[in-house]
C-alpha cells in the first residue's frame, strides 16, 4: 500500500521530534561542568610552551575519563602529558612525584589527550601539565606567540584564567598582545599579581570560543629558539591587528543595528511569505471558476488543457496531449494492437498498446504539430504511424534483469524523449495561445536577485563587523559570490537558490559575536519558503481561472451525473482527458466503469487505451529495480563511556 508524501512528511517529522526528546532525555541522565580553569604558559628560551593546567569538573552521573584538546598539528608537535589529581583547586606544594598520577594517553581517532578517572555525582580537580615544541616563532624583527589555548570544547567553561609567562631576562619593553578570540568575554590584564606578564579572564568562555592570545615580543627573549623560514613585518602585522581589535570593539553597536534590520527583513519576508499562502488571487480565480459552465474545458485544445493543468511547465508525460489534440481535430486514429512479448510476458505490462496513425491528407499544420510528428511518427508502406509502445520504457521485469545493453538502449530512449519534449514544449510556450495562460514569473526574477543581493551582502557584513580574517571574508566572497551567480543564471533550477541560502545560513553561523546567526536563519528561511511557494512561471487571471475549472471538471468524475454521463460529441474524448488530468488511474479502477461504457458505440475500448497510455506515461524513465519495487514515479501513486569526546571535557 502506497503512503501519501503527506502522511510520509508527517511520519518522519514526528520520528525526528521522538528522536530529539529522546536524546534530550539521554543527555540529561548524566552531565558535567567545568566550574573553573586555569592555565599558567611558560614560554621558554627556545619557543617551547610549556604549560600547567587546574580545571575544576562536577559530575552528575558516571564518566570513565577526563579529555583535553591541544591546538597541535601534530601529536609530535606535545613532548609529554600528564595527568594528576589534586584535593582542592589550588597548585599543590607537594612534589610531582607525591601527587597521585592518572593514567593518560592519546586518542589517536579523536585527536585528544585523556586521563582515565572513573567519576560520578562529585566534584574533582585534576592538574594537567604538558610542552609544545616550536610554538613561538622568531623571526629579526619580533617573536610571535599566536596560541589557540581551548577547541573544540565539549560546552562552555567557567572562570577561565590564562597567565603567559616570558622568561625571566625579559624586562617588560616592546611587547604587544592581542586577545583574537572572536567570542565575548575576554579580559586582559597586564602584569598581574601572579606574577605572569599578561592574564586573559574570562567569566564564561562559550563552547566555540579558543582562548586565543598572540604575543608579540623582541626576539632576543627566545635567544635558543631557530629562526623562521618565513619573516614578518612588525609594522604591518601590528597595524592588521589594531585595525582587527577596533573592530571587536565597535563591534556590539554594529551588531545591534543589524540586529534590527534582521528583525524587520524577518517580519516583511514572513509576511510576503503568509501573503503568498493565502493568495488573494487564487481565491477570486477560485470564485469565478465555480461560477463558469463545466463545459467551457471543451473550448480548450488537449495541448492546452496540459499546459494549463502544469501551470506552463509541461513533463515529458505530457506529449501525450499533442496526439489527443490531432486526434480529437480528426488528423489522426488510434487504434488497439496486440503489445510484444517483452510487455506480454510483463505481469504488470498491458497486453494491448495503442496506433496513432495519422489520416493520408493533413491539412497546413503549426510547427509544434509538425515537430511532434516528426519525431514520433515514422512511414510503414504510405502510412504515418506511431506505436506507443516504441517510447515506452523498461518493463519491471526488464528492469530487474540487469540487461546492460537494454538499460544503455533505454537511456538513450530517455535522454531523447527529454529533449524533444522540452523543444515541444518551448515552442508552445512562445505561442500566444499558450502564452496568455501562463508566462515567466518576473515576480520570482525580481525576488531571487533580491534575495541573493541582500544575502550576501548580511553574510559579509556579519562577518566583517565580527573581526573575521580578510581570508575568511575572501573565501565567503569567493564562494558565496559563486553560488549567488550560479543562481542567477537563468533558468536555474530551484536547488541551486537552495544550495545558495544554505551557504548564506552556514555564513551566518560562523559568526562568533552575539545572537544574529538565529535572526539570520530566520530570514533565510522565510526567503527559502517565499521562494520555493513562487512559481517560475505563473498562470494570468484567465489561466488561473481556467485551471480551477479543470480542478472542478476532474472533481466531476466522482460524482454520479459527472463527465462519463456527458451527452454529445465530447463523450468519446472523456477517457483522453482523464489521462492529461492525472485522473486516468482513478478512473480506470471505478467498479461501474464497464457498465457505464458499454451502453455507448465505441471504436476503441477506452479502459484498454487508459491502460496503455497509464503504463507508457509512467515507464518513460528507466528506472532502477529497486526504483519500480517502490511504486517511484506511478501515477497511482560529553558522551558515553564507549564514544569518544571530541575535545575538552569528559567521557
Amino acid at each position: 500500500m502506497m503512503i501519501s508524501r503527506r502522511i510520509y512528511r508527517y511520519m518522519l517529522s514526528a520520528a525526528l521530534l521522538l528522536l530529539a526528546l529522546f536524546t534530550t532525555a539521554c543527555d540529561h541522565e548524566r552531565s558535567y561542568s567545568m566550574e573553573q580553569s586555569d592555565v599558567y604558559a611558560y614560554v621558554m628560551p627556545d619557543g617551547d610552551l610549556y604549560v600547567e593546567e587546574i580545571h575544576t569538573y562536577r559530575f552528575n552521573g558516571p564518566y570513565n575519563r577526563v579529555t583535553r584538546h591541544l591546538a597541535v598539528e601534530e601529536r609530535s608537535q606535545v613532548e609529554f602529558f600528564e595527568a594528576y589529581e589534586l584535593e582542592s583547586h589550588e597548585r599543590s606544594s607537594l612534589p610531582l612525584d607525591e601527587l597521585p598520577l592518572l593514567d593518560s594517553g592519546y586518542d589517536e581517532e579523536s585527536g585528544f589527550f585523556y586521563a582515565s578517572s572513573p567519576s560520578e555525582d562529585e566534584t574533582r580537580h585534576y592538574f594537567y601539565r604538558y610542552r609544545i615544541s616550536q610554538v613561538v616563532k622568531r623571526t629579526k624583527q619580533a617573536a610571535d606567540l599566536d596560541w589557540s589555548f581551548f577547541e573544540q570544547n565539549d560546552q562552555e567553561l567557567k572562570q577561565v584564567n590564562i597567565d603567559v609567562f616570558l622568561p625571566d631576562r625579559f624586562t617588560g619593553v616592546d611587547v604587544h598582545t592581542f586577545i583574537k578570540d572572536r567570542t565575548r568575554g575576554g579580559v586582559m590584564q597586564k602584569n598581574p599579581h601572579s606574577g605572569a606578564f599578561v592574564r586573559v579572564h574570562y567569566d564564561t568562555l562559550s563552547e566555540i570560543g579558543n582562548a586565543r592570545l598572540r604575543v608579540l615580543f623582541p626576539q632576543e627573549v627566545v635567544v635558543d629558539a631557530p629562526f623562521a623560514k618565513q619573516s614578518l613585518s612588525l609594522r604591518a602585522t601590528l597595524a592588521a591587528e589594531q585595525e582587527q581589535m577596533k573592530r571587536r570593539i565597535e563591534r556590539e553597536q554594529r551588531f545591534e543595528g543589524l540586529r534590527w534590520v534582521l528583525l524587520g527583513l524577518g517580519a516583511a519576508v514572513w509576511g510576503g511569505v503568509v501573503l503568498l499562502w493565502l493568495a488573494p488571487q487564487k481565491v477570486a480565480a477560485r470564485r469565478a471558476a465555480q461560477r463558469k459552465d463545466l463545459s467551457l474545458v471543451w473550448t480548450l485544445d488537449p495541448k492546452q488543457v496540459a499546459y494549463i493543468y502544469r501551470r506552463g511547465r509541461l513533463q515529458e508525460r505530457d506529449f501525450i496531449s499533442g496526439l489527443f489534440s490531432l486526434h480529437q481535430r480528426g488528423l489522426l486514429h488510434i487504434s488497439e494492437v496486440q503489445a510484444s512479448p517483452r510487455l506480454a510476458s510483463d505481469p504488470y505490462a498491458p497486453k494491448v498498446m495503442l496506433q496513432f496513425e495519422l489520416i493520408p491528407d493533413l491539412p497546413a499544420l503549426s510547427e509544434e504539430d509538425v515537430l511532434l510528428i516528426d519525431w514520433l511518427f515514422t512511414e510503414q508502406e504510405g502510412r504515418r504511424i506511431f506505436y506507443l509502445e516504441s517510447i515506452t520504457g523498461p518493463t519491471s521485469t526488464e528492469k530487474h534483469s540487469r540487461n546492460e545493453l537494454a538499460n544503455k538502449r533505454y537511456a538513450a530512449l530517455w535522454k531523447l524523449t527529454q529533449r524533444k519534449v522540452m523543444e515541444w514544449s518551448s515552442q508552445l510556450a512562445s505561442m500566444e495561445a499558450y502564452h496568455r495562460f501562463a508566462a515567466p514569473s518576473s515576480m520570482y526574477r525580481v525576488a531571487l536577485i533580491a534575495a541573493v543581493a541582500v544575502h550576501f551582502t548580511i553574510v559579509i557584513l556579519m562577518k566583517y563587523f565580527d573581526a573575521a580574517p580578510y581570508s575568511s571574508l575572501l573565501w565567503t566572497t569567493l564562494v558565496l559570490g559563486g553560488a549567488g551567480l550560479w543562481a542567477l543564471r537563468s533558468p536555474q533550477p530551484k536547488w541551486v537558490m537552495l544550495l545558495f541560502l544554505g551557504l548564506s545560513m552556514l555564513g551566518g553561523y560562523q559568526v562568533m559575536y552575539g545572537g544574529l546567526a538565529a535572526y539570520h536563519a530566520m530570514v533565510v528561511l522565510g526567503t527559502a519558503a517565499g521562494l520555493l511557494s513562487m512559481p517560475k512561471k505563473s498562470l494570468s487571471k484567465q489561466g488561473l481561472e481556467m485551471y480551477y475549472l479543470l480542478l472542478r471538471w476532474k472533481a466531476q468524475l466522482d460524482a454520479e451525473a459527472g463527465p462519463l454521463q456527458e451527452e454529445g460529441p465530447n463523450r468519446k474524448f472523456v477517457w483522453e482527458m482523464a489521462v492529461l488530468l492525472d485522473a486516468g488511474g482513478w478512473l480506470r479502477k471505478q467498479a461501474e466503469l464497464d457498465q457505464q461504457l458499454a451502453g455507448t458505440h465505441r471504436d476503441l475500448d477506452e479502459h484498454a487505451a487508459l491502460s496503455a497510455c497509464l503504463y507508457t506515461q509512467s515507464h518513460l524513465m528507466p528506472l532502477t529495480a529497486s526504483s519500480a519495487a517502490t511504486g517511484a514515479h506511478s501515477t497511482h501513486a560529553a558522551s558515553s563511556s564507549d564514544g569518544g569526546s571530541a575535545g575538552t571535557g569528559a567521557d
